[in-house]
C-alpha cells in the first residue's frame, strides 16, 4: 500500500475575489442600463485559472426572458471590473458583495486582464473579517 501525503491538490488552490459587471437590457434599448456589480469568490490553482473561472461564472449568469410588456430582456455579462487574490477557507463562487445600479455604458467599467488588480502593481489585497458559513464544494 502506498501512503498518501497530507498535502492534497486542493491545498495548493488560492482564493480570489472577482468583481463581475452584469447588465440587463431590454431589446432595442440604448441605455441607461440596469446593472449589477457582483463580487464572487473563486478557488483556483493559478491567477490565470482564476481569471478563466471568473469569466465562466459571468457567462453562466447570462439569460434571456420576456418581461411583462412582452419585450425580450437580455441579462448579459459585460466583463470583470476587478480580480484580487484573498485568503481564507471559503466556498467557490459565493457572492460576497454586490450592488444594483443604472449606467448608460457599463462596458467601460469592465477592465482588460492586465488592468485587473491581480495582474497590475501594486496589488490590492482582501482580508476577511468574519468566517464564512460552511458550504459543500462541488467535486
Amino acid at each position: 500500500m502506498s501512503s498518501k501525503t497530507p498535502t492534497s491538490k486542493t491545498s495548493k488552490k488560492q482564493w480570489y475575489a472577482a468583481t463581475l459587471i452584469i447588465r440587463s437590457r431590454v431589446e432595442d434599448q440604448t441605455g441607461p442600463y440596469s446593472c449589477d456589480e457582483q463580487v464572487r469568490l473563486i478557488h483556483a490553482r493559478s491567477d490565470d485559472k482564476a481569471y478563466k473561472k471568473a469569466y465562466k461564472l459571468g457567462k453562466a449568469a447570462e439569460t434571456v426572458r420576456l418581461n411583462a410588456d412582452g419585450d425580450m430582456v437580455y441579462v448579459e455579462f459585460v466583463g470583470l471590473a476587478d480580480l484580487s487574490q484573498i485568503e481564507g477557507g471559503l466556498t467557490d463562487g459565493v457572492q460576497v458583495k454586490g450592488r444594483s445600479f443604472v449606467h448608460s455604458a457599463p462596458q467601460i467599467l469592465a477592465l482588460m486582464k492586465e488592468e485587473l488588480a491581480l495582474f497590475s502593481q501594486p496589488q490590492k489585497e482582501w482580508r476577511l473579517e468574519d468566517e464564512a458559513a460552511a458550504v459543500e464544494d462541488e467535486a
